[in-house]
């Protein structure tokens, strides 16, 4: 769940990139995450940290040309979450 001050598609995607890069401060040695090695792994942590950048450059690159990074709730929950930056792609059916 992002933080309560973000409010536009612009703050939840440098939110995901900020949370990529304080995964990637907390790396071991052996370049296993600290979540690998408590043992709870999950499927979003096994996303190679390269891939979910480039991921978040075209979603940035998507609503950056769909004048939409500005805008808040965009799939209408009344919440911001990691799903509203997927809207601009796939509207109201996904």
């Amino acid at each position: 769940m992002p933080d309560r001050d973000v409010a536009t598609t612009r703050d939840l995607i440098h939110y995901q990139n900020a949370t990529i890069i304080a995964k990637s401060a907390f790396a071991a040695s052996d370049g296993e995450s600290l979540l690998k090695l408590r043992g709870d792994k999950k499927f979003l942590d096994s996303i190679p940290p390269l891939l979910e950048k480039k991921y978040l450059k075209t979603i940035y690159n998507g609503h950056r040309c769909s004048g939409m990074l500005d805008k808040g709730d965009l799939d209408g929950d009344n919440e911001i979450a990691i799903l509203d930056i997927h809207w601009v792609f796939g509207g109201a059916g996904g």
